[in-house]
């Protein structure tokens, strides 16, 4: 509340002039680095990076986010599809760097040439800034080119008798070959990898009349390019 108390001269109750300088931290992150670049498909991947605090501010342990996206452009922008993101709660002072470690999946897309983007002190809190106000927030990316490997599978023969009766046994088989350039794997599931699923049915194609006859599960492929 104001005025609480009756004066004799009411303008003389505030003093400013006195000058006071702000200084924030500023995040760079550097020596990004994605494991097995060779064979990078949908599955979990581990990174590792350093955020660096050029200063002039300390930073007093605030918490912030770092995210990870995969993206067809080295521009971070709505497009990005994000992996991942890491918690941290850092106390740097000026010069000073810690490394972190994480792993995240990487998401199902097409074969072909991409880029992680790596982005420090992610927007929150502060609407297009991170959590952290820093005096730089122009150098908080780094990018890094990676080729995505995805396989194709796709099935080749089958083999089943051409005659059979209702409610009998029957022996089928069928091929099944990795047409893409990526290992077939699954890393959801800990006992099997996928399941091929036979229909039986009157035309050749899967529609609401096909009956299922089961789901045959794969359990290795060990790397070969057809079962």
């Amino acid at each position: 509340s104001f005025n609480q108390v009756i004066e004799t001269d009411e303008t003389n109750n505030t003093l400013s002039g006195i000058p006071i300088k702000v200084i924030n931290p500023d995040l760079q992150p550097g020596n990004f680095q994605v494991f097995s670049l060779t064979n990078l498909g949908s599955g979990r991947i581990q990174f590792t990076y350093n955020i660096t605090n050029n200063g002039p501010g300390i930073l007093d342990g605030a918490n912030f986010y770092d995210a990870l996206y995969l993206s067809t452009n080295p521009v971070l922008d709505a497009s990005a599809i994000k992996c991942g993101q890491v918690f941290q709660v850092p106390l740097l002072g000026v010069g000073q760097y810690f490394t972190t470690t994480n792993s995240v999946t990487v998401p199902v897309v097409p074969s072909g040439d991409y880029y992680f983007i790596l982005h420090v002190d992610q927007p929150g809190l502060l609407g297009n800034y991170g959590n952290i106000r820093e005096t730089n927030e122009t150098n908080n990316d780094l990018v890094l080119p990676v080729h995505v490997l995805e396989p194709d599978l796709v099935p080749t023969n089958i083999f089943a008798p051409s005659l059979v009766s209702s409610r009998a046994p029957l022996q089928i088989g069928w091929n099944i070959q990795n047409q893409g350039d990526g290992i077939a794997t699954n890393l959801a599931y800990y006992f099997y990898e996928w399941a091929d699923a036979l229909y039986l049915s009157t035309n050749q194609q899967i529609n609401a009349g096909s009956i299922l006859l089961g789901n045959y599960y794969t359990y290795d492929f060990n790397g070969f390019s057809y079962y």
